[in-house]
Parts: C-alpha cells; sequence; structure tokens
C-alpha cells in the first residue's frame, strides 16, 4: 500500500526534493487530479486516517518525523 511519495529534481547546482504524506485519502479527488488508477505505478493508496484511525495534528506528525530520523544523527 502506499502511503506516501517523493520526487527529485537535479542538474549540475540544484537538488530539489520534495515529498508528500496522504492523511485523508479522497479516490475521487485524486481519480480527477492524477492518472487513473489502472495507469498508476500504485494503485493501493491508503492514508494515515485508514492505518491510525485519525488525523493526526501538526505537531504529532512532526513528533513521528523526529523520532523516525533520530537513528541518523
Amino acid at each position: 500500500m502506499k502511503i506516501s511519495g517523493c520526487a527529485q529534481y537535479r542538474d549540475r547546482e540544484t537538488l530539489l526534493h520534495h515529498g508528500t504524506l496522504i492523511l485523508r485519502l479522497d479516490s475521487e479527488m485524486m481519480d480527477k487530479v492524477l492518472r487513473p488508477v489502472k495507469e498508476r505505478k500504485y494503485p493501493r493508496l491508503t492514508s494515515v486516517e485508514e492505518s491510525l484511525g485519525h488525523v493526526p495534528g501538526r505537531e504529532e506528525i512532526l513528533k513521528a518525523f523526529e523520532k523516525g530520523f533520530e537513528d541518523l544523527r
């Protein structure tokens, strides 16, 4: 199941990296703005809300990222 995605653009002097995290999945909206499901690489999308049972607030998300990355320090 896909819950997030990232992309990068690079040239000789620039690196741009961005990511998304699906907090609440709106399948109808995604079908309107993205390629049709059958053409997507990951047709089985999920969300943080579906995994946790609620949409966490900003502080909860930041703490989860900090905890997840603390071993990289």
